[in-house]
């Protein structure tokens, strides 16, 4: 565990009580796998296939290099917020400088089968104090309801993003120059090589219009 966005300071939600902003740490997946493969290939002089190959062939085809790089990991771990609202009537959330406020949450954001149009269960989460979610008029401007004098329930990091695969890999192949004391190395190495994409966090603004949906992808690093 850890404090909300790996950070504290001013994005504490509330400096006397920081046992709010405990939970999964966001940038932290809970699995993370990593594999380095390097194969050579079995053609060629000395090897499996064409091991009495011409040296010319042997040249073209022999002593070529797989390297592979893959990375699997579960989704990180995301927290809804209120953007710019302040239905405590502390001072708190992005309006006030500090951290994002939250909400109330009254049921699972779990979604079965879910995808990049809808990624977690928006109806779980209401504004504080109140029945609905839209629009939150707690604590906010003239003619607004007045605070509710506490912050929302919901925890920190108890929403699952998308989770990642990536393979990068590369073929290479060493030549000799004259003598086998210098030699040149040929590479290409292929950036996402099984084309795959990955989806990045969903909208996590619970005011904004677009919450819940996914829009862009994740770089594959």
């Amino acid at each position: 565990n850890a404090l909300t966005q790996e950070n504290a300071s001013n994005l504490s939600l509330n400096s006397y009580n920081r046992s709010l902003d405990y939970g999964p740490v966001y940038g932290t997946p809970r699995h993370h796998l990593g594999a380095t493969i390097v194969y050579d290939l079995p053609f060629g002089r000395g090897r499996h296939f064409g091991h009495d190959t011409s040296f010319l062939l042997d040249e073209l085809f022999g002593g070529w290099q797989v390297t592979s790089i893959g990375v699997m990991e579960s989704g990180l771990f995301l927290t809804p917020f209120l953007n710019g609202i302040d239905p405590s009537g502390t001072g708190s959330g992005i309006a006030a400088g500090g951290s994002r406020q939250r909400v109330d949450q009254v049921a699972s954001a779990a979604l079965s089968g879910h995808n990049a149009a809808h990624w977690f269960n928006v109806n779980a989460f209401v504004c504080p104090g109140g029945s609905t979610l839209l629009p939150c008029g707690v604590g906010k401007g003239s003619g607004a309801q007045a605070p509710i004098g506490r912050y929302g329930n919901q925890g920190i990091g108890t929403l699952l993003g998308p989770s990642m695969a990536v393979l990068h890999s590369g073929l290479g192949k060493e030549f000799a120059i004259v003598t086998d004391r210098v030699r040149l190395r040929v590479e290409g190495s292929f950036t996402n090589i099984l084309n795959h994409t990955n989806l990045g966090d969903p909208t996590l603004s619970l005011d904004n219009s677009q919450v819940g949906t996914i829009t862009s992808s994740r770089n594959s690093f």
